[in-house]
């Protein structure tokens, strides 16, 4: 799926063509459209939807760690990960990762936004666990 939005840019507007796609890689249509319009996708896209509005998730990709800090790709991606892979270590050695912590050396010297969420770390979890 990705190689075919990413690197051979197909888009997909509709659930059929969706299916078309599955079944041109051997999953049958008829399972597909099932499982893609049954209670449990339903359940997941809407607890996601509300894991977006909860942590002001504004676009994509954006990385969201330890239930409390939020990278987004303004700086690409390369510095998105490697800005949560810094909040990662500096959680990890009890230092505190806030925004008003981190300093241009710290990051690289590249512009990456790093946003604490307003959804509590409980919020998210039980959000993410049902």
């Amino acid at each position: 799926m990705f190689d075919a939005i990413h690197e051979r840019n197909m888009t997909f507007t509709n659930e059929t063509q969706l299916a078309e796609f599955m079944q041109g890689r051997g999953i049958e249509s008829d399972r597909f459209l099932s499982a893609y319009n049954g209670a449990r996708i339903s359940r997941l896209m809407d607890m996601n939807r509300q894991l977006a509005v909860d942590t002001r998730t504004a676009g994509v990709p954006s990385l969201l760690v330890a239930n409390k800090f939020q990278v987004n790709s303004q700086g690409g991606n390369r510095q998105m990960l490697s800005t949560a892979s810094w909040l990662v270590t500096e959680l990890a050695e009890g230092r505190d990762p806030s925004p008003s912590t981190e300093t241009e050396a710290e990051t690289g010297g590249v512009e990456t936004e790093v946003t604490e969420s307003d959804a509590s770390a409980t919020d998210v979890a039980s959000t993410t666990e049902n």
